[in-house]
């Protein structure tokens, strides 16, 4: 908790002294501290014909052995109420995309998926 705490308030200090025209890139890397838990197994309770023959495990935490890197991790800024955040040229001919959520052997892929209010989400 104190890590995700120290990163917000490190985002909210620098996003207090960028102006409106500068741009840049924040970069990271969430470690677990101690052994990796290992993936429990779930069992489906919905369509077990079919999602029982898929060796499902929870997702809340997952975590890269080798590194103990987490993955699936979201970081985002707040703005004040009512203000908008300007988005970067590269991002624009993005606007109208579709964007692709799929069901895979009764898993969501990818796990975690952002889109801005003007992208079509498609859940195959």
């Amino acid at each position: 908790m104190s890590l995700v705490l120290a990163v917000l308030a490190t985002i909210a200090a620098v996003a207090g002294n960028v102006h409106a025209a500068d741009w840049g890139n924040l970069t990271g890397t969430f470690v677990f501290d101690g052994a990796a838990p290992a993936a429990s197994a779930i069992t489906p309770t919905k369509d077990q014909e079919y999602c029982g023959k898929h060796k499902l495990f929870d997702e809340k935490l997952v975590v890269n052995s080798e590194n103990k890197g987490i993955a699936n991790i979201v970081v985002f800024m707040y703005l004040a109420r009512g203000k908008t955040a300007p988005v970067h040229e590269s991002y624009k001919d993005a606007s109208s995309e579709k964007i692709k959520l799929d069901n895979n052997g009764c898993r969501f892929e990818p796990h975690i998926i952002l889109l801005r209010t003007s992208q079509t989400l498609l859940v195959n």
